[in-house]
């Protein structure tokens, strides 16, 4: 991915820096939060190189980049974008004009901003809405404090289940985007069209493999329907040479929801119900 390109063109479908009230990061998505919307090329942006989709969710404009989204942020923070505007528009906003030059646009953007935050103090009081997380493939949901690798078990990585899988299918749970597939096969990450991302890592340490015993349909950026064959694994073998095969699924965003259901310690197939995520119905910032 060319760090340099997908950062100039970003800034010039979202509107420009001038467009910008701040930006920031997550693990794989740049989070802005923008004067005026409208500026926006949605279609231009999602056909740059490297980004897998855009999230709209209240005041934030979110673009899906992947695990690699830092290297676009530096680049936005520290090269492309004026670092000295913000500095002046920050100026302005704390203590009034100090130049003594009146700057009609900027003071317009702080009152914008001030009204953006009203309008989501009353929104908070909305009705939650949930969302149904059905399984990636059938077995028995254990907790994932069962597993045995700290990442997963301490959820540093986010919360979920784990799965000890009766077959070697791995289907898509939603509709959505494929963010990233390991070359080495034993892993994928998804972005579902509700702004929900999943990680899927099959069996532990099975990245020693190299990609032998694992087949792979789908590869990044595809789009994926619920229900759609995307990895086959060969259980038996796998386990036949030692390896752990318990299937960590992790909601790798779930720090922006308000609360998890895990429906644990019961044999599932794939489609059934593994998780319900709760969050306010635009006031997460997913």
């Amino acid at each position: 991915m060319d760090y340099v390109a997908a950062a100039k063109a970003i800034l010039s479908f979202i509107g420009g820096f001038e467009n910008i009230l701040s930006i920031s990061h997550c693990s794989t998505r740049l989070r802005f939060r923008l004067i005026d919307e409208s500026k926006v090329n949605d279609e231009q942006i999602k056909s740059i190189t490297g980004v897998h989709g855009i999230v709209r969710r209240g005041s934030q404009y979110q673009v899906v980049i992947g695990p690699e989204v830092n290297n676009v942020y530096d680049l936005l923070k520290k090269n492309v974008i004026n670092d000295n505007y913000y500095q002046e528009r920050n100026n302005i906003s704390e203590s009034g004009n100090k130049s003594g030059r009146e700057d009609n646009s900027v003071s317009e953007s702080i009152l914008e901003w001030n009204n953006i935050q009203e309008k989501e103090s009353i929104q908070e009081e909305k009705s939650k809405i949930s969302i149904r997380v059905d399984s990636p493939i059938s077995g028995i949901v254990k907790p994932l404090g069962v597993v045995n690798d700290p990442a997963f078990a301490s959820e540093v990585l986010g919360k979920g289940i784990a799965i000890l899988p009766e077959d070697g299918k791995v289907y898509a749970p939603f509709d959505g985007t494929v963010i990233s597939i390991f070359s080495t096969l034993h892993a994928i990450c998804l972005l579902s069209d509700q702004g929900m991302e999943m990680l899927i890592h099959i069996g532990l340490n099975t990245v020693r493999l190299n990609g032998q015993y694992f087949t792979a349909y789908v590869k990044t950026s595809d789009k994926v329907k619920k229900g759609e064959l995307m990895l086959e694994f060969d259980l038996y073998r796998i386990k036949e040479i030692g390896y752990d095969t318990v299937i960590p699924i992790i909601i790798t965003n779930s720090d922006h929801y308000k609360e998890m259901n895990l429906f644990i310690n019961q044999k599932i197939s794939k489609g059934d119900k593994i998780m319900e995520i709760i969050y306010d119905n635009e006031t997460d910032n997913l």
